[in-house]
């Protein structure tokens, strides 16, 4: 009786993995549609950045003109604001700031918080996450980092760890109206691995 229960139990579970990713599969296909045109002017963006200003399409009639290849002037007008907002950000670093806010809470309380948000900072080098997402908000409008956790050496024990996220395109938001996405009820990070990378990792996976 109790290996039909584990069985059962075992089977139960893989069904509801299998809904889980089929729903999460179907709520990515709905945000990447819902963002493509953001993203294609977030490329645009980028590629601006770098001086890669030029349509593909015209810079190639231009170098194989038949009376000569033409050259494709590119100025850079953009940089030197890009640099001034960055290293403006990075001489007043950002930082998490605890506040009492409600009846319940104080100034004591919100100071042991405050030491502990700290701790999690120092331990995460939070401000390579922090200056990353707003140089990536400069450029293309949109910058991120992520809360997760890591294991502490030699226990079970878990601690917070705020991690940047060097890609902005590889982040997906749910459907929401604030600007920030502050109210998304679900996002979606991607991450390209390797096929060699993704067997040895998932060698029951289904190609």
């Amino acid at each position: 009786m109790e290996d039909t229960a584990e069985h059962e139990k075992t089977e139960s579970s893989s069904e509801e993995k299998k809904e889980l990713l089929k729903d999460i599969l179907a709520n990515i296909q709905v945000d990447i549609e819902a963002d493509s045109d953001n993203r294609k002017e977030m490329l645009d963006d980028l590629k601006f950045c770098t001086l890669d200003q030029w349509p593909a399409e015209l810079r190639a009639s231009r170098e194989n003109d038949p009376n000569g290849a033409r050259p494709c002037l590119t100025v850079d007008l953009t940089n030197q604001y890009i640099t001034q907002v960055v290293n403006d950000m990075r001489q007043n670093k950002p930082g998490i700031k605890m506040r009492p806010d409600s009846d319940d809470a104080d100034v004591e309380t919100a100071k042991v918080h405050q030491g502990l948000t700290r701790h999690i900072e120092d331990k995460s080098s939070a401000t390579i996450a922090y200056e990353n997402a707003g140089e990536l908000a400069v450029k293309t409008g949109r910058g991120y980092f992520r809360l997760t956790t890591e294991y502490l050496d030699g226990t079970f024990d878990q601690e917070p760890r705020i991690a940047p996220i060097v890609d902005a395109l590889s982040t997906y938001l749910g459907p929401h109206i604030m600007p920030d996405g502050s109210d998304a009820k679900r996002g979606t990070i991607m991450t390209q691995v390797p096929i060699s990378e993704f067997k040895r990792l998932f060698p029951k996976a289904k190609s």
